[in-house]
């Protein structure tokens, strides 16, 4: 039944890489990061304070990632990187709406950026190693798992490519319109990741029979390949082999010569 609440999906099973490769990208598209620490460093009281806040998300990154784990395998991978992308999204919204007023809830604020480095904390946990799962079930299903190496590179370079893209545009909005548009700009990236997921295909082969039964058929196909590209293999060298022979044999033996 959770499931179906995540699933608004215009996209197929084959758009899973594609989804996947967006997904990471917008994961690293956080332009608050190049400005974060030093808009720390101006409203809170101490340096201390901005470590702690930063010890946090560290700590609740930790803390969680075993907690994720069961999470993926219980309710499965699309809907942990839902969760993900929705806390996270929560989390900007929360120092988002501290910086937008003026009121009474700033004397909170040190609670409310704690709160903010827990939700990254949990999120960076639920997405760490969630979508490798799903990008290989989704190519073990239809047989492409060869392919793994080369998508799994694709999708790695997607984040640090994000990370340099958005640490350029947030130094640059924010120092021509302020940290508030920076923020702003992140919090629309991380509801637009939302969508993203909600749009992917759920895999699992170990929790759902009949994926499990797909996958399995799939790599048996694989397996057979291989069997059968072994078998050509071992035919033509036995081929090649009796050819040599047979060539060797029919040869003329040139006549001995005497010696003086």
């Amino acid at each position: 039944m959770l499931r179906s609440y995540v699933s608004f999906r215009v996209f197929s099973l084959s758009d899973n890489v594609f989804l996947l490769n967006v997904f990471s990208f917008l994961h690293g598209l956080i332009f608050t990061s190049p400005l974060f620490v030093l808009h720390l460093q101006q409203t809170l009281n101490s340096t201390t304070d901005v470590a702690t806040i930063l010890s946090i998300q560290a700590l609740f990154s930790c803390l969680f990632e075993f907690p994720s784990g069961l999470i993926a395998d219980l309710f499965g991978r699309k809907i942990t990187l839902f969760f993900s992308a929705l806390i996270r999204t929560i989390g900007f919204s929360s120092i988002l709406i501290l910086h937008e007023t003026d009121t009474w809830i700033r004397v909170y604020q040190f609670p409310i950026y704690c709160f903010y480095a827990s939700c990254e904390g949990v999120a960076s946990a639920m997405y760490s190693g969630t979508d490798l799962a799903l990008l290989y079930d989704t190519l073990l299903i239809q047989g492409k798992q060869d392919q793994f190496k080369s998508c799994l590179a694709t999708k790695s370079l997607m984040w640090p490519t994000a990370s340099a893209i958005a640490s350029f545009i947030g130094g640059t909005l924010g120092y021509t319109y302020g940290i508030g548009s920076v923020m702003k700009a992140t919090l629309f990236v991380t509801a637009s990741s939302i969508v993203v997921v909600a749009n992917l295909t759920e895999v699992n082969c170990e929790r759902n029979p009949s994926e499990q039964q797909a996958c399995s058929l799939a790599s048996n196909q694989q397996v057979h390949s291989n069997h059968a590209h072994v078998n050509a293999c071992d035919e033509s060298s036995e081929l090649m082999l009796t050819t040599a022979n047979n060539h060797s044999a029919s040869r003329p033996v040139p006549p001995r010569t005497s010696e003086s």
